[in-house]
């Protein structure tokens, strides 16, 4: 990180604020003492991936949540049994900011409405929706609603939707990862090299990745942890977050589910 210019070593060990600043009170510190001193931590990057699947199969209840029914009945749910494995790789920086949000889909190709999503349930959509593209994109509301946006910094990220044979990362998709944060985010490399932190996967020593993090013009520094320290090097991989995030997952996918439910009656009713 000191080659990186993402931070600093001092001479001695001190004390440091959750907000980076010194400290001489040991009860205002954040954690143990350190020589080193984070300076830029918007070029300081972590990332965490998690698996998932559209199929309800496996979903369970959300918090043990209960359904009433009659007396000796059970309660028996519509539930979605097609099955795509993607995987969503989020990206935030050291002031906890997030930064991109990647969706891994297990496909050979990716298809415009894999990018721009499509909710044909909206009714606030906006002239035509074929031809009135841009007014009727990006948000949840929208018929075409693409996946979230992060702004750092006040720039303007989208959602990177790619593909690989089994949904999960490559040495090819993370070189397009960077080169999407290079685009939107264009950093300043005379003030300080990216730094980006990972697990010991085996996509991180394949070539596309290295020769594109090692050439002059898009040159990252890359710390690179040993094998089986995922839960040290995925900074956000804790079973907190991971198990709201697909507890939450659980419940769109029954909301959305409801809603082409719905959408369908709706339009069998109209054409009938």
């Amino acid at each position: 990180m000191v080659d990186a210019r993402v931070a600093i070593e001092l001479e001695e060990e001190v004390f440091v604020k959750i907000d980076g600043t010194i400290t001489e009170n040991e009860g205002e510190s954040f954690g143990r003492k350190t020589k080193y001193i984070l300076t830029k931590p918007s070029y300081c990057l972590y990332v965490d991936e998690v698996g998932c699947n559209t199929s309800q199969k496996s979903d369970g209840n959300v918090g043990g949540q209960k359904f009433v029914v009659g007396a000796n009945q059970r309660a028996l749910m519509r539930a979605s049994h097609q099955d795509c494995h993607f995987t969503v790789f989020g990206l935030t920086n050291a002031l906890g900011e997030a930064l991109c949000c990647v969706i891994i889909l297990a496909s050979s190709e990716v298809r415009a409405k894999d990018v721009m999503g499509l909710q044909p349930w909206v009714t606030t959509h906006i002239g035509n929706v074929t031809t009135n593209l841009e007014e009727n994109s990006h948000g949840p509301d929208k018929y075409y609603p693409y996946g979230p946006t992060c702004h750092p910094n006040g720039k303007v990220v989208e959602t990177l939707v790619t593909c690989s044979e089994n949904g999960s990362i490559t040495s090819e998709i993370l070189s397009q990862v960077l080169k999407h944060l290079d685009t939107h985010l264009c950093w300043d490399r005379t003030e300080a090299t990216p730094f980006l932190l990972l697990d010991g996967h085996g996509s991180r020593f394949e070539l596309p990745f290295l020769d594109y993090i090692r050439n002059d013009e898009t040159k990252w520094k890359v710390c690179i942890g040993v094998p089986y320290g995922t839960n040290l090097w995925q900074v956000g991989d804790s079973a907190q977050q991971n198990g709201a995030f697909k507890s939450r997952l659980s419940e769109e996918k029954a909301l959305l589910l409801e809603k082409k439910t719905r959408s369908a009656a709706a339009f069998s009713n109209r054409t009938a």
